[in-house]
């Protein structure tokens, strides 16, 4: 019977060794998974940097295109007032020019008794959501308003 102890001692033995292993093996793989998890996350932080950077520089690029843009206006529409009517005033030669709203017909308008130029006149929008302004005129504000009287 001693001899049946021990080999069940020794089963036993071999048996919690397995299960050690067994045990070790798990614990293995759950760090690998672990690793491989945060190797995919790293990979979609990366991923979601690139493309913020992409959204960036297409933003600064936007912003810099608008500046120009700006520029180019000379920061007039900026200024002024959009008037349905204007009097006193000539209509000089219609020419499509960028604004800041985009591509527009337009025409200067000149004071009629010493010609300077006061605004412009919008003939014709070549889209949708700036028709509103089609015949209406803006006048540059320090054009038209005199300061501290």
């Amino acid at each position: 019977m001693y001899r049946r102890e021990c080999t069940n001692t020794r089963d036993a033995m071999e048996f919690r060794d397995m299960e050690f292993k067994a045990w070790a093996h798990v614990q293995s793989l759950k760090f690998s998974l672990d690793e491989h998890n945060l190797e995919l996350r790293v990979k979609a932080a990366n991923e979601a940097e690139v493309e913020a950077q992409h959204r960036l520089a297409s933003a600064e690029a936007e912003i810099a295109d608008l500046r120009q843009k700006l520029d180019m206006t000379g920061r007039k529409e900026m200024g002024g007032f959009l008037f349905s009517y204007a009097m006193n005033v000539i209509l000089g030669q219609k020419e499509n020019r960028q604004l800041i709203t985009r591509l527009h017909s337009v025409a200067d308008v000149h004071c009629c008794d010493c010609r300077e130029v006061l605004g412009w006149k919008y003939i014709q929008a070549f889209e949708a959501l700036q028709k509103y302004k089609e015949g209406k005129f803006i006048l540059e504000k320090p054009k038209i308003v005199k300061e501290n009287w």
